[in-house]
C-alpha cells in the first residue's frame, strides 16, 4: 500500500493562514498529497481571583472556538478538497515542526511590515528553524496574488519574493 505524501498547514484564522491552506491544496493538487490544517491554541490561565468572580460561568470553551475558527479557514479555502481538519492544544511554535514531522513541506502564512516588504513572526522563525522538512511561507500580496517567500533558516527575516502564484 502506497501511503500519500502530506502537506501540513499552520492555519490561524488570519488572511495570511487561509492563503496558505489554499496554496497548500492547490500543490496536494498536482500529485494527490493529503493537507492536513492544524490550528494550534493555547488557554490563557485564569488569574485565581478571575473564576471565582465570574464562577466559572462564562468561560468559551478555546478548544471548540478553535474547531469553529479551523472549519471557517477551511470553508473559505478550499470547501471541497477534502482537507483534514487538525486542532491541537499548546505552543504553535513547538507543534507545528512536530506535526510536520513525514510530511513533504509545511505551508504558513506570513506578514507583511509596514514598508510591504514580507517579514517572519516569532511561530515561523521557529518553525523555519525546526521543522523537519521544507517550510512554505505564504505572504498574501498587495494585490490578490499572494507570494511565496524563500527564507534561510538562519535569517531573521524573510529574504526577498522568489515566486508570484495564482
Amino acid at each position: 500500500m502506497v501511503v500519500p505524501e502530506r502537506i501540513v498547514v499552520g492555519v490561524d484564522g488570519s488572511v495570511g493562514g487561509v492563503e496558505a491552506l489554499r496554496w497548500a491544496v492547490e500543490e496536494a493538487g498536482r500529485d494527490a498529497a493529503e493537507v492536513w490544517a492544524v490550528h494550534v491554541y493555547e488557554v490563557a490561565p485564569l488569574a485565581p481571583y478571575a473564576g471565582a468572580r465570574m464562577g466559572g460561568l462564562g468561560r468559551p470553551d478555546p478548544r471548540a472556538e478553535a474547531r469553529a475558527a479551523l472549519q471557517r479557514a477551511i470553508a473559505e479555502a478550499a470547501p471541497a478538497a477534502g482537507v483534514m481538519p487538525v486542532v491541537v492544544q499548546g505552543a504553535a511554535c513547538r507543534i507545528l515542526p512536530r506535526m510536520a514531522g513525514g510530511a513533504r513541506l509545511l505551508v504558513l502564512g506570513g506578514n507583511r511590515d509596514d514598508r510591504h516588504r514580507p517579514v517572519l513572526g516569532p511561530i515561523p522563525q521557529a518553525c523555519v528553524r525546526n521543522a523537519p522538512c521544507p517550510v512554505v511561507i505564504v505572504v498574501p500580496g498587495a494585490g490578490t496574488m499572494p507570494e511565496l517567500v524563500d527564507v534561510d533558516r538562519d535569517a531573521e527575516v524573510a529574504l526577498p519574493v522568489i515566486e508570484s502564484i495564482h
